[in-house]
């Protein structure tokens, strides 16, 4: 006997609601949330990247620390920012920070998957002051 399965978690019933149709109701091939495997993709504070055929996400969640070096100053190191994200695989969900600072973690692998941290926007000035939801992390998801 065959067995049906709905989709029930909430992340996946928004994403196919809200992500996969255009304004015009023409399914898209590659929601600008689309999660590729292998490239650098960015992901706004606060925002999710998804890719339904491996079954992960990750999210942007925190902001943990900016003490890299203003572009406009002379300093003794460069610095390094801090990121939180979480990341699920089906029903594993696991919380990690990153590093942009190599002496630090800058990457973590998860269920076969590896998480590099590339860079962090915006980059310091002493001349803007900037919050949470400015930032954007560069990533790398591959698979192992």
């Amino acid at each position: 006997m065959r067995k049906i399965i709905l989709f029930s978690h909430p992340l996946l019933i928004a994403f196919l609601l809200f992500n996969l149709c255009n304004d015009d109701g023409i399914i898209n091939p590659l929601p600008e949330n689309h999660l590729v495997l292998g490239d650098t993709v960015t992901v706004n504070y606060g925002h999710t990247l998804m890719n339904m055929q491996e079954h992960i996400w990750l999210s942007f969640d925190s902001l943990l620390e900016d003490s890299r070096c203003p572009i406009n100053v002379l300093c003794v190191w460069a610095g390094n920012a801090r990121l939180g994200f979480s990341f699920g695989y089906l029903a594993n969900h696991y919380k990690i920070s990153l590093n942009t600072f190599t002496a630090f973690q800058t990457d973590t692998t998860l269920n076969h998957y590896r998480i590099t941290l590339i860079d962090v926007l915006p980059v310091p000035h002493t001349d803007s002051s900037y919050t949470a939801n400015d930032y954007k992390a560069l990533l790398v998801v591959d698979k192992k």
